[in-house]
């Protein structure tokens, strides 16, 4: 599996700055560059304009988000050579316009080969069709800006006004680059959400929610097998708010919920067929201070956006010395997109819940899912590494 790695984002990030260190030096020296010409320095602010823009996206939204592959180095290269590129062909602006329809080309790579990896790695947040038609577009806006570049190019009628078609070339470029801007480079900001303890307003969104996954076996966004009771859930809101927690975006868009426990009952953990290597697991297990993730659930509409993801992540970061556990069930029903869910972010597989009855589901088993705590990952000598992982089915 591919792994974010800071390489890839700080040596892209350095980069930008030698090319335009590079690029404007090589004008500067340059016997063909008129210090007097307005026309020139316009072009030139032009270019510096569209590298530092991607610069700041990079820096920004994708710099920690890039997967360390080969393919991402290769591709980040093109791009920046391109950038480079753009200086040497800053007085040939028909030149200039097929640079920037090979740029839209190497976003087009990029983008692709992004999808790939984050959906690779379980992360199906980014919409594949949407985000490519978007920089299909892209480069159709830079095809158009060199039709229109080359036309002029061509144009006798205008032959005696070069300097004005040339101004034209230029200004066709920034617009193109403006409308590429508006259109394809929304997805890198990505959506924002937040992470809020649930409050009473809350209930009848996290009931509707439960009652819209409850035993939808076949639903391939997964499925709940516990009801949760209006009544006691506004109970457990009033008098404790460390058990739901609820997502929602920048216009307070209820998005899911997440409820979690401190504990799992004993009636529960001594079902639970253990595979790790000490014998004495059970107690092992209950040294330790866990999170238990009893429940799940975004709301359909808002799924395949990294919400799960994010409330996960933000779980990760509030509790970063507990350990974290789930069940995801097994049998007779598999829930195989939790299950994907669980082990893209790193969770193991580390025992078999079995019961021949429950939550009214006969010959009942689950897996029990594992993750370490972020700190101190070495204090915890009982679960050094994983004997007999459960194969997959």
């Amino acid at each position: 599996m591919a792994k974010k790695n800071k390489f890839i984002g700080q040596f892209v990030d350095e980069m930008y700055g030698v090319i335009i260190g590079l690029g404007i030096a090589n004008i500067l020296f340059q016997e063909a560059f008129e210090p007097s010409s307005v026309l020139q320095i316009f072009t030139i602010f032009i270019i510096t304009y569209v590298i530092l823009t991607y610069w700041w996206d990079w820096a920004e939204y994708v710099s920690t988000e890039v997967y360390s592959t080969k393919r991402e180095l290769i591709i980040d290269f093109m791009i920046l050579f391109v950038m480079e590129l753009f200086y040497v062909f800053y007085s040939n602006l028909l030149y200039l316009a097929i640079a920037f329809c090979v740029l839209g080309i190497c976003d087009f790579i990029w983008v692709s080969n992004f999808i790939y990896e984050t959906r690779r790695e379980g992360d199906f947040s980014i919409r594949p069709v949407i985000y490519l038609l978007e920089k299909l577009i892209c480069i159709s806006i830079y095809i158009s800006s060199f039709i229109f570049c080359l036309y002029l190019e061509n144009q006798i009628l205008i032959k005696d006004f070069a300097e004005l078609n040339k101004w034209i070339q230029s200004f066709s470029v920034l617009i193109a680059f403006l409308m590429v801007r508006k259109v394809g480079f929304n997805h890198i900001r990505g959506e924002k959400f937040f992470f809020f303890p649930a409050e009473i307003e809350d209930a009848k969104d996290i009931i509707d929610i439960n009652e819209s996954y409850l035993r939808q076996y076949n639903n391939k966004l997964g499925f709940l097998l516990g009801k949760l009771d209006y009544n006691e859930l506004l109970e457990i809101i009033r008098c404790d708010h460390k058990t739901f927690f609820v997502a929602k975006g920048e216009d307070k868009e209820f998005l899911g919920y997440v409820k979690i426990d401190e504990h799992i009952e004993d009636d529960i953990l001594k079902d639970v067929k253990w595979n790790w290597i000490d014998k004495n697991n059970k107690n092992d297990f209950e040294r330790f201070q866990y999170i238990y993730i009893s429940q799940l659930a975004i709301k359909k509409e808002s799924s395949r956006k990294g919400i799960g993801k994010f409330i996960y992540e933000t779980l990760f970061k509030k509790y970063p010395d507990r350990n974290f556990v789930a069940f995801v069930a097994k049998e007779p029903y598999l829930n195989r997109a939790s299950r994907e869910f669980h082990e893209s972010l790193g969770f193991d597989k580390v025992g078999i819940f079995k019961r021949k009855r429950y939550l009214e589901v006969d010959n009942f088993e689950s897996y029990f899912f594992y993750k370490e705590k972020l700190i101190e990952p070495k204090k915890m000598p009982f679960l050094k590494k994983i004997h007999n992982e459960i194969k997959k089915d």
